[in-house]
């Protein structure tokens, strides 16, 4: 099990998959070993395998988050099924609440289904986890626009901005949100910013301006 361990820390998916694998069949109730099978066979794109293994995992080990976290990442990253994401999400999150990339990933899954509403939550706690989580305000900002809390999204997005100044598609949101908020001033000093590091969202901005 360690040695297949360090071979995942490495990056060395293919190599970790024969001790693993050894380490599950010498102990076939070793929960910690068959998720880390499974995350050896999902980055090497071994998705039905992987998917047994964490769920083998689980069910060895019902209160172990790990595999939960690893389900959700196989059905977020890699098959793009956001509601089996969420409902995977949210079981590790019950074990280990201060996962911030997994709030994170339940918003922006929640967005993706258009349940805009369902999103903050989720972008908030991502956020109040970890302060310079420009993904995160960046996507906090989306849903906010989407229902309409325009005030929200220009601070969400702008805190993203002051994250990573270069955040091309915090700033064409933001623009989106002066526009719905008829300043077109503000909308315009977005393009133009827009102009120097992405053209087509600039134009795509400029257009929805002048729409």
């Amino acid at each position: 099990y360690n040695i297949g361990w360090s071979h995942n820390e490495l990056k060395q998916y293919a190599q970790a998959i024969a001790p693993l694998e050894r380490a599950v069949s010498l102990e076939p109730d070793y929960a910690e070993a068959h998720g880390e099978l499974g995350y050896a066979y999902r980055k090497l794109e071994r998705l039905n395998d992987a998917m047994r293994s964490y769920n083998q995992a689980i069910r060895l080990k019902p209160d172990y988050s790990p595999p939960y976290f690893g389900l959700g990442d196989l059905y977020f990253y890699n098959l793009s099924q956001s509601e089996n994401a969420i409902r995977a999400y949210q079981q590790g999150l019950r074990l280990k609440p201060n996962n911030a990339t997994a709030h994170y990933n339940v918003g922006w899954a929640f967005n993706d289904l258009g349940r805009h509403a369902d999103a903050i939550a989720p972008l908030r706690e991502a956020v109040r986890l970890k302060p310079e989580y420009n993904e995160a305000y960046q996507e906090l900002g989306y849903a906010y626009l989407n229902i309409g809390s325009y005030n929200e999204a220009v601070a969400s997005f702008r805190e993203a901005i002051r994250i990573k100044p270069d955040y091309a598609l915090a700033h064409y949101n933001l623009g989106i949100t002066y526009i719905n908020l008829r300043d077109r001033t503000r909308a315009m000093e977005q393009y133009r910013i827009l102009q120097r590091m992405d053209r087509a969202r600039a134009d795509k901005l400029y257009a929805a301006i002048n729409k």
